[in-house]
Formats: C-alpha cells, sequence, structure tokens
C-alpha cells in the first residue's frame, strides 16, 4: 500500500501479535497516533531519588537525540572543513583573544598590587587625619 501511513504500520504490526485482535483497529489506530508524537517529539523525563529528594532529568526527545547521534559524523567533518578553510582567521582570532586576555590580566594584577601599596602607604597618613578629625569632633574618612 503506497499512501500507508506510520500508524497503518504501527497498527499492522499490533495486529499481527498474539492478542491484537483484543482491541479494535479504530481504537488501536487512536492509540497508536497519540503514541507516536510523545514518544518521538517529548522530551524524555527521568526521575529519580526519594521523595525527599526528588530528582528529574530532561532529555531531547526520541527523534531529536537520534537526528544528534545519526548526523554527528556530517557536522564534524564540515566543521573539520571550515576549520581547514579558516586557519588564519582562526589563528588571528586566538592570538587576539590570547593577547587581549593575557594583557587585561596583567593589567589587572598590577592595578590590585597597586591598590594595596597605595593604601598600606596612606593607612598611617589616614590615620592621623583622622585623630585629628576625631578631637575636632568630625567624623573619619575612610578610603
Amino acid at each position: 500500500m503506497k499512501n500507508e501511513t506510520i500508524v497503518d504500520r504501527v497498527v499492522a504490526r499490533l495486529k499481527a501479535q498474539p492478542l491484537g485482535d483484543l482491541i479494535t483497529e479504530e481504537d488501536l489506530h487512536d492509540i497508536v497516533k497519540q503514541a507516536i508524537p510523545k514518544v518521538f517529539f517529548e522530551p524524555v523525563k527521568t526521575e529519580s531519588g526519594s521523595d525527599y529528594n526528588r530528582r528529574v532529568e530532561v532529555s531531547p526527545p526520541l527523534l531529536v537525540a537520534t537526528l544528534r547521534e545519526l548526523m554527528k559524523p556530517q557536522a564534524e567533518a564540515m566543521v573539520r572543513a571550515w576549520i581547514d578553510e579558516n586557519k588564519d582567521l582562526l589563528a588571528d582570532n586566538w592570538r587576539r583573544v590570547l593577547d587581549e586576555g593575557i594583557v587585561a590580566y596583567v593589567q589587572r594584577v598590577q592595578d590590585e598590587r597597586a591598590a594595596i601599596a597605595v593604601g598600606s602607604a596612606l593607612r598611617p597618613l589616614l590615620e592621623e587625619v583622622n585623630q585629628a578629625r576625631r578631637r575636632a569632633g568630625l567624623s573619619e574618612i575612610y578610603i
């Protein structure tokens, strides 16, 4: 049958099974029509743990997981081909990212060290100023 749907094929297989005649073909069609979207297109939820520590893990739908697995070699090949075609661009970008990242890190370390050094150098002076302010009835200065 050329216009046979997946529902028709599943129903035919179920009818061929032992006890397949316990349910009407119409009811079987309805059940299969509801089951196929649920099995292939709904995310898969797996529960574990106890009542007090219930965990629910959600996995992609069966169709998505299957397509991912089937397409993984092609996707990897496409990424490898793109990398091969764009090696210079990638190298330039990595160099820029690393250079900017390293420069930013070194600058941050220098700024932190400078702030500590300045704070240490100013601490005795600030204490003298605050003693004078306290004697004058003024509030202290904090840096």
